[in-house]
């Protein structure tokens, strides 16, 4: 009986957590969300831009037989492309909260852009 309540007081020691155990497992934890909300951020930065660089090819492409209504049209299309680079240059610089509402306004830009060539 002796050896029962010493393997169970020994198998009770074990299964405590430690606070040590828990801040090295949270630290890992919160590096790990840092990684994956980093990585996230990336592949929107790089999808977008690269939406933004193909759609200015189109634009540019555009300009060449532009008649005079189509050159104003280009024109409103350069504005909308000028926010569009603006608001993913501001997205790549923000972090945290800023960055998740600044990615709804650089999608939009882009979409608007893209929007605007394919009805020209």
């Amino acid at each position: 009986m002796h050896a029962l309540y010493m393997t169970l007081a020994l198998l009770a020691g074990q299964a405590k957590t430690t606070s040590e155990e828990v801040k090295k497992e949270t630290a890992e934890a919160v590096e790990t969300t840092k990684r994956y909300a980093a990585e996230k951020k990336k592949e929107l930065e790089t999808k977008l831009e690269s939406r933004l660089r193909e759609l200015e090819k189109k634009l540019e492409a555009s300009r060449g037989n532009a008649s005079a209504d189509a050159k104003k049209k280009l024109a409103e299309l350069d504005g909308k492309k000028k926010d569009a680079q603006k608001r993913l240059d501001d997205l790549k610089k923000a972090t945290g909260k800023a960055w998740d509402s600044l990615k709804q306004g650089a999608e939009k830009a882009v979409d608007d852009f893209e929007r605007g060539l394919s009805k020209e």
